[in-house]
């Protein structure tokens, strides 16, 4: 079974009572695995093989997708989607790769992904995942938003959340 330290609101989680560190394992782990690998950005291959080794090896496209104006919400959706299914297949890579992963934390599959346009350049997304003891986990409670730029033909954008 592995662990990781509980995040809230950006924090490492104290009991108030105790002063101890939270942690999570199992279905909880995964949903806070899930959300982290939703909100750090994927770090671009480098030549430099020092550097490959401290890479991040999973991570989000979502703050650097480029969508041409013309196109706007027929490649904008699409495009949010299967930048969100690459970021959770790199995390089941990983769990792949880990021997201390539980069927209570390791994702099976995604289970529901809906991506709707809010503007021209914010899209809406939601996202359930299934763990291999079948369990669905909300991996992301609330909806989130993704803003892309098409003020430019090959802009980047920004995430931000809602």
């Amino acid at each position: 079974m592995s662990y990781t330290l509980k995040i809230s609101n950006g924090d490492i989680d104290i009991n108030p009572v105790t002063g101890n560190v939270t942690l999570l394992s199992g279905v909880e782990k995964c949903a806070q695995d899930v959300a982290n690998v939703l909100m750090i950005d994927r770090v671009q291959p480098t030549n430099n093989r020092a550097a490959q080794e401290f890479a991040q090896p999973y991570g989000n496209e979502l703050a650097t997708l480029r969508v041409p104006t013309r196109y706007g919400d027929m490649l904008g959706r699409p495009l949010v989607a299967q930048k969100i299914q690459e970021a959770i297949q790199s995390l089941m890579d990983l769990q792949a790769r880990d021997p201390t992963v539980t069927d209570d934390e390791a994702i099976d599959r995604i289970d529901r992904l809906i991506v709707e346009s809010i503007s021209a350049t914010d899209y809406i997304y939601y996202l359930e995942v299934v763990v291999r003891s079948g369990v669905t986990v909300p991996a992301v409670t609330n909806l989130k938003a993704v803003r892309l730029d098409h003020q430019f033909a090959f802009s980047s954008g920004e995430t931000q959340s809602s």
